[in-house]
């Protein structure tokens, strides 16, 4: 009877994944948000210092730079939040969220420094990065809700 039994819950089903699947799919969730953060941050970054003339890449560049780091950023997060749930999304947005203003804050406090002046706006764009983490997070919790509910309106 053990043999059975044993031989039954080797077998790989594919309707119940298994832990492994389940932590490989929130590592790379989170890793696909981690990135989708760093190139939103990144891409607004370089958005400013292209509109500052820092940089002087093309003429069109700031809309570019701004329109594929941004538009990245959000392609990423939305494949993480696929990937590894929109609860998954909503905290790591919070934790984002809260790193970004400790940022902030430290910018603020040591802005009289000219080595730490960029923590500041840095601060300010991963909070707003973390606000976009939360934001999507809570709307793919609504439109599963929707999707559920109109499934189970489905006849069987």
């Amino acid at each position: 009877m053990n043999d059975l039994t044993d031989d039954w819950e080797d077998q790989d089903d594919p309707t119940t994944p298994s832990s492994k699947r389940n932590v490989t799919s929130f590592v790379m969730g989170l890793v696909m948000m981690l990135f989708g953060v760093a190139a939103i941050v990144g891409g607004i970054i370089l958005f400013f210092a292209v509109k500052a003339k820092v940089l002087d890449l093309f003429p069109f560049a700031e809309r570019l730079v701004l329109l594929f780091g941004v538009g990245l950023g959000v392609g990423l997060i939305a494949m993480g939040i696929l990937l590894a749930g929109w609860r998954v999304a909503v905290w790591f947005g919070v934790v984002t969220l809260v790193v970004g203003i400790g940022m902030l804050v430290f910018g603020f406090i040591k802005l009289a420094e000219p080595s730490l002046r960029f923590y500041a706006p840095l601060g300010f764009f991963v909070s707003l990065a973390g606000g976009v983490l939360i934001w999507a997070g809570r709307e793919c919790e609504k439109e599963f809700d929707k999707m559920l509910r109109s499934d189970a309106d489905l006849p069987a």
